[in-house]
């Protein structure tokens, strides 16, 4: 199983324990490049795939670094439903 592969399970598991910076990378490897939504957004994010034109919303997790599951498993539905995993 590639790097990849393991990306994508680990994933698709929503674990409880998933950095943002991890999240950011497997993101990054299926196309989608993180954008700050101006001063006023606080932590909110978004990701954006040029190639698809699509786009995914979120807040960054804080104060501790590992996202929230029910952020994770929106995440991957929303993926699933994009064809993109």
């Amino acid at each position: 199983m590639s790097a990849y592969d393991k990306d994508i399970a680990r994933l698709k598991s929503a674990p409880h324990n998933l950095k943002y910076a991890d999240l950011v990378r497997i993101l990054s490897k299926l196309g989608y490049k993180e954008q700050a939504r101006g001063q006023s957004a606080g932590s909110g994010v978004s990701f954006y795939n040029s190639t698809t034109t699509d786009l995914i919303f979120m807040h960054r997790p804080h104060p501790s670094p590992d996202v929230d599951r029910g952020c994770l498993k929106a995440i991957v539905k929303h993926l699933e439903s994009q064809g993109v995993i």
